[in-house]
């Protein structure tokens, strides 16, 4: 057989010619295969499976993010910096709400260069940048974790498609002494604290509140992840104190019942197509728990 111009081979012909001689339930497939390889096959392409199959409609903006109550308060300000924040924010909102982390987060060009920052290099920049790129890619792989230990998934239906990209130790994985992640949003705020020439009040500011957003929901994450699995001594008493911070900085609180009906109702909106009665599915969830 022979390769067109791209290089490629097509075997339709040689798929037709066997399929005559298998046996029900027999496939054609080499060492390497497996079932999960045929399941991801299938669902290639299919927007209730496949994440990568999503439009660019489904991105979110930062301006989308806020209004959701999900991002740190709007502080505007027109630096190059605080402009790579708030689209890795961005990418991290779309992962987070259902595209895939390939196409959003994990191979962001920030993402893939980051242990590539000089730390001892450009200090203004390399580290306040290093800081908060780390940050993003312990949560994506704080929700991995998650899912996986709740144990809550299909291994066909939950896959990062990671392409080769090192794990990060999840939020919960480490004393908060010795967290990587809140070492290095700490000092990345005494850079920016510190810095009283190369930047403007307003990039203070602005670098400021994205910096201790990252470190507040690192925080918050490294709590929740106590509660899935074991070790969750202490985890009510926590999360409240975070509840009382954030609650006091302006932001929204969405509880575990208004996520349980959002997640219920976005399900039933696509596998059935109709618009889901959220208040008649909420009430029907309290008066459940009053039983």
């Amino acid at each position: 057989m022979t390769a067109d111009a791209d290089g490629a081979i097509d075997l339709e012909a040689v798929l037709l010619e066997l399929a005559p001689t298998l046996a029900s339930g027999q496939l054609i497939a080499d060492e390497g295969f497996a079932l999960f390889d045929a399941m991801s096959a299938l669902e290639v392409g299919d927007v209730k499976m496949d994440a990568g199959a999503r439009t660019t409609a489904d991105a979110l903006t930062l301006d989308a993010l806020i209004a959701r109550g999900r991002a740190p308060i709007d502080v505007p300000c027109d630096d190059a910096l605080v402009r790579v924040f708030d689209a890795l924010l961005a990418c991290e909102g779309t992962f987070r709400a259902g595209s895939a982390s390939a196409t959003t987060t994990l191979s962001n060009a920030y993402v893939a260069a980051r242990e590539r920052f000089d730390v001892d290099g450009d200090v203004g920049v390399n580290v306040v940048l290093r800081a908060y790129v780390k940050a993003l890619v312990g949560s994506v792989w704080t929700v991995k974790h998650v899912v996986r230990v709740g144990d809550v998934y299909e291994e066909e239906d939950f896959v990062m498609h990671d392409f080769g990209e090192p794990s990060a130790p999840h939020a919960g994985e480490r004393k908060s002494e010795d967290d990587e992640v809140l070492i290095g949003l700490s000092r990345a705020l005494e850079v920016v604290n510190d810095d009283a020439t190369s930047m403007s009040d307003d990039v203070r500011r602005a670098l400021k509140a994205r910096l201790e957003f990252r470190r507040a929901h690192h925080g918050l994450m490294k709590v929740a992840t106590r509660a899935v699995g074991s070790g969750s001594s202490g985890v009510l008493n926590d999360l409240a104190e975070h509840v009382t911070r954030v609650k006091a900085a302006g932001c929204e609180i969405a509880s575990g019942l208004d996520m349980f009906v959002g997640q219920a109702a976005r399900q039933f909106e696509l596998f059935t197509g109709k618009e889901a009665k959220t208040e008649l599915m909420r009430n029907a969830v309290l008066s459940s728990m009053k039983k």
